[in-house]
């Protein structure tokens, strides 16, 4: 039983550690990709149709 707990803890810490680190990493790209790539104000966008 308590080798069954154990391994139990070891897996929720291994998913826990890389739900934290991954969506570090996804928050930082946004910001990365929304500074790079700020979104327009709507109703303000600069594509015009192909005439």
């Amino acid at each position: 039983m308590q080798n069954e707990l154990e391994t139990i803890q070891q897996i929720y810490n291994v998913v826990t550690e890389f739900i934290i680190n991954y969506s570090f990493q996804i928050v930082g790209a946004f910001i990365i990709l929304n500074i790079m790539f700020p979104r327009e104000k709507a109703g303000a966008s600069k594509w015009t149709p192909p005439l």
